[in-house]
């Protein structure tokens, strides 16, 4: 796989980083994921506005201007030979001595790969549970410190799950990895933009979408008996697009088995 590290372009295999990259050490790094499709990279300006906000909410310079990020992604995305994958993009605090303290003008650390991905099967429905959600209080910052969601999706596995849905003060967040939505009499819900949830791209796609479609869409918080009443539930990501929730704590979600308001939306 094509790959970029510090101004230079090699394979993947040859990427190299320092053991005292703060990005290995603590974690400290932020990130994104692109999807690439036919050679075109989906909603770059917004991935880009979100890894400029994850850098300045971090307080790690941005190494490079707009123009030079994409001039990046163009290479990448020239020199992999599929269609259609995704390009992720990784920016470090930089390299110093393990001090959580370091010098203001500490160089970061920049790294891009393409990678390949299975898109999900259009007619599946997958399986979830809730878990409370143990992540810090800083999640609309993209960063690279995910042990929580992993624990989180560890667990969900464990229980036979392939996701769960977290809730944090009796209101429902996201999943490990993505965004989720609820249809209930034809009306959208998601929960409302906060330092809880990552705003994602997908997201944000949607609700332009519904908006277009005259269709009402509401941001606020609910609970997981809220879940449970639902007509369709959706986790959505740039990997993971649409997925339908087929059940949710051994909840069938409408009738288990079609998702016409999710139907559209891919059509669209």
């Amino acid at each position: 796989m094509p790959a970029f590290l510090n101004n230079k372009y090699l394979p993947l295999d040859e990427c190299f980083l320092s053991p005292l990259d703060r990005g290995f050490l603590f974690g400290d790094a932020v990130y994104e994921v692109i999807a690439v499709y036919d050679k075109v990279p989906f909603e770059i300006d917004k991935h880009l506005d979100r890894l400029a906000r994850s850098l300045d909410c971090s307080n790690i310079p941005n190494p490079y201007e707009r123009d030079e990020w994409i001039s990046i992604l163009n290479r990448l995305i020239k020199d992999e030979p599929a269609d259609s994958f995704g390009v992720y993009l990784h920016v470090s605090r930089g390299i110093a001595n393990r001090d959580l303290v370091v010098a203001e003008e500490l160089q970061p650390v920049a790294f891009a790969m393409t990678m390949p991905y299975t898109k999900p099967a259009p007619d599946k429905a997958i399986n979830t549970m809730t878990l409370s959600d143990p992540r810090w209080q800083r999640c609309d910052i993209k960063t690279t410190s995910l042990v929580a969601n992993v624990l989180v999706r560890r667990t969900a596995r464990q229980h036979g799950c392939d996701d769960a849905i977290m809730i944090r003060d009796n209101a429902v967040t996201e999943s490990a990895s993505a965004n989720v939505f609820v249809v209930s009499k034809g009306v959208l819900h998601t929960p409302p933009e906060s330092e809880y949830i990552l705003s994602g791209i997908t997201r944000g796609v949607i609700i332009e979408i519904a908006n277009q479609h005259d269709i009402a869409v509401e941001q606020h918080t609910f609970d997981a008996d809220f879940l449970y009443q639902a007509d369709e539930i959706w986790l959505t990501s740039s990997t993971k697009e649409i997925v339908a929730v087929g059940q949710v704590d051994g909840h069938t979600i409408g009738d288990g088995a079609t998702y016409p308001l999710r139907a559209q939306f891919k059509a669209w």
